[in-house]
């Protein structure tokens, strides 16, 4: 495949062959090569927080991620179904700091289909995928895509008020390579009491 896209070339080759390049790095991968976050608090709403990082994680990662390295983080959750007992589950992350000027949106991968018209926030500089292949949080987005598994979607008859705080933990997930972003801006602003107008896509992890 890589071969084919550079045998196009053109704006076939810029957009697709990094992400092909990062999801076959992040296939070659053992659970030694991630950094695993703290799982959000289990009855709440999944949020996004510095504490979430272990210690002394965030400076590492930031250096990393100045340097143009590839970054694998993994985020543990727990699914909550109603009247169902909590399951525990992971997705992953991959991304690196590209050095370009283009935005764009995470590629969203659930059991090895693309899920196409995620409707994330946008980034700029970065190369990023949110892969989920463990079977409970699959099942939680799969459950949220429309008939044509191009989006996921909070009111789909097959999510809505199926679980405990859906459409917040569904928000979670999409918003994941935003959140990830954007940590180390709000520690700095934590740690200095003021903030002025920043890129919010400048600050990451």
């Amino acid at each position: 495949m890589e071969r084919e896209i550079r045998k196009i070339g053109n704006d076939l080759q810029r957009e697709t062959l990094p992400l092909v390049e990062l999801a076959k790095w992040a296939n070659s991968l053992d659970e030694s090569s991630f950094v695993r976050l703290s799982s959000p608090d289990t009855k709440r709403a999944w949020q996004w927080s510095k504490e979430l990082f272990p210690e002394d994680s965030l400076i590492d990662l930031q250096n990393r991620y100045e340097r143009g390295d590839r970054i694998a983080v993994r985020v543990p959750i727990s699914v909550r179904e109603k009247n169902q007992p909590p399951r525990e589950s992971f997705f992953d992350v991959f991304l690196y700091r590209d050095g370009s000027e283009q935005s764009g949106r995470p590629v969203f991968i659930r059991e090895g289909i693309i899920v196409p018209d995620v409707r994330a926030p946008r980034t700029r500089g970065v190369r990023s995928l949110v892969m989920a292949e463990d079977e409970p949080i699959a099942a939680f987005l799969g459950n949220s895509e429309n008939p044509a598994h191009t989006q996921w979607q909070k009111d789909g008859d097959n999510f809505r008020g199926k679980y405990v705080s859906g459409t917040a933990d569904l928000q979670f997930v999409i918003r994941t390579v935003h959140e990830l972003l954007n940590i180390r801006g709000r520690r700095e602003c934590d740690d200095s009491k003021s903030c002025g107008r920043r890129d919010s896509y400048s600050a990451v992890l």
